[in-house]
């Protein structure tokens, strides 16, 4: 059993990490994405741990059952991660396109729903194999025991190194042929132990296909798109597709270079007009992949240095691969410069000074990029830009009928600007860009007059169309209804009508990603009108009433609680609020820690295997160790590992702050224990349940309350509230959890005295 079950463990993660990936690359997803996955998972292994619970016990043969529903979590896990590719074409959906949140969610249901009801199946049928004391704790702690070592086989080595759908069917490999080797070893069944060994080597004739398979099931996806290549880099997924002679590289299913690129006239104005603000521009810094042209206008200048900051050294190489001549004259040019480094980290370390900072990128699509638009960032920015130094970054929306949406992002980043810089203006090209700076001076006469001297030859902005998109009447008739000071006077009476006008607009920060959410309200504005206006109404208002509706709904939870415990004597229904509770902050600081990891190293796209590795790790730990230890007084350690889950919500607050990775993994791993020991204290409790139906009603309730957790973090309470409204919601459940078990416990000393 040990062997099987770690097994299981394996083919779970394995299975979790790989369809997460996929859906992120195929859907550009976030962390939404991965909230909306993390709850449709624990809510379909929660149902299948349920349901087997109800029937394990009337099996003729659990061990035989055992290898069946292995088979079809094995070949499931499989199907999943090729549908969730698959979807794309089913949707009819062009490259770089993006869908609904509701449409994600059907998607992910329809391709999660199997394999992860069978995971949830297998944990179920593991504990009914035995009639021993404590078996639910150890097929808890072999199953954990083998998430973690798969996880750290694939950080340190398969994600890397095989493709997606090859892992998962090595994973499930592993599964049939342990299950084949065990039942002969036992001698149950020759044919069955034959059977499952066969299906191990079918799975492994997957592996091979490696590569070759994954590029032929996105050319199955994309039909009409000859695809070039398919690569896994350590940060996201790189498509590469053509089509009549027109290249695309799509970084987790955003179109992130396009050659040759039809936006000629963005190209251009994102390029020329910052430096034209500059009186003599001469070093010029690129966050993000400038290639395939805008790097080539700006070489145009008699600068002397540019260097392009990016995080993805596969992605630059993969440019150049695909750029043609265009991105190989860029590299070539002495004065350019590629610096493989984390935007952020780059301007806290480098001493650089610049005349001029490019953001590219319009919104954040994800916590990694909004990271790269917040109050701190823009602090980060201003100490590295020399004396009349500009920061150029282009904003959503057309400048000829902004919508509501996306006026409200430009708000939300003007604002953010204006609490660093002393000057910004929203200029109205043929896209709404915004500069920043303390010295910005713009005269439309002189600039024109420059820009014609200079004589730089381009396709688009000529100083007649300069002249024409500066013109005063059609600045002032885009960018009036905006903010007063599109007027461009140094009045302060002005100055302090744009401050009333904006005063209400909250900034965008680490600890806040406001324009994450408002650029998810405009995302979903094109492809669902009416969720996009309740989204946008429940952040108006859910800051008002959230925590007190909660703390009203928990208090609710306990009294029933309490009176359940007076009237059966037991104490299984405190115990299964603490399960909730915990599964629901365990989500709860996983999803906080992810969004904390990806605010301050920009991806989670590997580092997310060793983050679910270190919150198992822990619950493997807290399990083993009751299960050793076997307190005598559970209600007291159960209290105390509510505070120390508790705690560790409290902690994520510190690591904005500061600190390595491995403060992130100390804290799951603390946050697991807590977890883990919690459960096998309440397997140890109610011995009035098999052990079947122990673990499904344990398991259910942990993971429901883990799909309530995800779910709420990730689409109302992160993007909204931020880190301090998800760890106060945190910590009124695990205060409720808290209280329940004291009111409830008689039996130890915990109780209310009555007359």
């Amino acid at each position: 059993m040990p062997l099987i079950m770690m097994a299981v463990g394996g083919l779970g993660l394995a299975a979790q990490v790989v369809i997460l990936r996929e859906l992120l690359a195929a859907f550009a997803g976030n962390e939404v994405s991965s909230g909306v996955f993390l709850s449709v998972w624990l809510l379909s292994e929660g149902f299948g741990a349920w349901l087997f619970s109800r029937v394990a016990v009337r099996l003729v043969s659990p061990k035989h059952s055992l290898t069946v529903v292995g088979l079809v979590s094995a070949l499931s896990s499989v199907g999943a991660s090729v549908l969730v590719v698959y979807s794309r074409r089913l949707l009819g959906l062009l490259p770089g396109e993006n869908l609904s949140l509701q449409a994600l969610f059907l998607i992910t249901l329809f391709a999660v729903f199997l394999p992860a009801a069978t995971h949830g199946a297998l944990f179920v049928l593991g504990t009914a194999l035995s009639k021993e004391r404590g078996v639910v704790t150890k097929v808890y702690f072999f199953e954990g025991l083998g998430t973690v070592l798969t996880a750290v086989i694939l950080y340190f080595g398969l994600l890397a190194q095989v493709p997606n759908l090859a892992i998962v069917a090595l994973m499930g490999a592993v599964l049939m042929l342990m299950l084949g080797i065990v039942i002969l070893i036992e001698r149950r069944s020759f044919l069955e132990g034959v059977w499952a060994l066969g299906w191990g080597v079918v799975l492994l004739g997957l592996v091979i296909t490696g590569t070759r398979g994954e590029r032929w099931l996105w050319e199955q996806t994309w039909q009409g798109q000859r695809v070039l290549g398919v690569r896994d880099s350590p940060y996201a997924k790189l498509v590469t597709v053509e089509r009549e002679g027109q290249r695309q590289v799509l970084y987790d299913g955003s179109s992130v270079l396009v050659m040759p690129n039809p936006d000629v006239t963005g190209i251009e104005e994102m390029a020329h007009i910052p430096l034209l603000l500059h009186p003599a521009p001469q070093r010029v810094l690129i966050l993000g992949l400038g290639l395939g042209g805008l790097v080539s206008e700006i070489l145009k200048w008699p600068v002397a240095d540019v260097q392009m900051v990016v995080l993805d050294w596969w992605l630059v190489d993969e440019a150049q691969r695909s750029g043609g001549a265009v991105v190989a004259e860029e590299i070539a040019d002495p004065r350019f410069k590629v610096v493989i480094c984390d935007p952020r980290q780059f301007l806290t370390t480098k001493a650089d000074s610049f005349d001029c900072i490019i953001i590219i990128g319009t919104a954040p699509e994800n916590l990694g990029a909004n990271r790269l638009f917040t109050k701190e960032f823009f602090k980060l920015c201003q100490s590295r830009l020399r004396a009349q130094g500009i920061l150029a970054t282009r904003v959503p929306g057309t400048v000829e009928g902004m919508t509501d949406e996306a006026r409200a992002v430009v708000e939300t980043r003007y604002t953010t600007l204006r609490q660093v810089f002393q000057k910004t203006e929203l200029i109205a090209l043929d896209f709404p860009l915004l500069v920043a700076g303390d010295r910005i001076t713009l005269c439309v006469d002189s600039v024109v007059m420059r820009w014609q001297r200079l004589g730089i030859a381009t396709r688009v902005l000529t100083p007649f169309y300069l002249s024409s998109l500066l013109d005063q009447f059609r600045q002032t008739r885009v960018t009036l209804p905006f903010v007063p000071s599109c007027q461009r006077k140094d009045d302060r009476s002005e100055d302090s009508m744009v401050q009333t006008k904006l005063g209400s607009v909250v900034p965008n920060t680490d600890l806040v990603p406001r324009e994450l959410f408002l650029n998810m309200v405009l995302e979903h504005r094109r492809s669902s009108p009416r969720f996009s206006r309740i989204y946008s109404a429940v952040g108006r208002t859910l800051g008002r009433f959230v925590l007190p509706l909660v703390g009203f709904l928990l208090v609710v939870a306990v009294g029933g609680v309490v009176l359940w415990e007076r009237k059966t004597k037991q104490v299984a229904p405190a115990r299964g609020l603490g399960i909730f509770t915990s599964g629901f902050a365990g989500a709860g600081i996983s999803l906080l820690t992810i969004f904390v990891y990806s605010s301050r190293f920009g991806s989670i796209y590997t580092g997310s295997a060793l983050l679910f590795a270190s919150f198992m790790f822990g619950s493997v730990l807290g399990a083993g160790l009751v299960n050793w230890w076997g307190p005598k007084r559970p209600s007291v350690f159960f209290v105390l590992f509510d505070l120390m889950i508790l705690g560790s919500g409290g902690v994520v607050w510190f690591l904005v702050l500061g600190g390595g990775k491995a403060l992130f993994y100390l804290l799951l791993l603390v946050a697991g224990a807590g977890l883990g020991a919690q459960f096998a204290l309440a397997s140890q409790e109610l011995t009035m349940l098999d052990a079947p139906r122990r673990a499904g009603y344990l398991s259910v309730l942990d993971w429901t309350g883990g799909a309530l957790g995800g779910v709420v973090m990730a689409l109302v309470i992160l993007p909204i509230l931020g880190v301090m409204g998800a760890i106060g919601l945190i910590a009124l459940f695990k205060f409720a959890s808290a209280v329940s078990q004291m009111l409830t416990n008689r039996k130890y000393g915990f109780t209310i005295q009555r007359a």
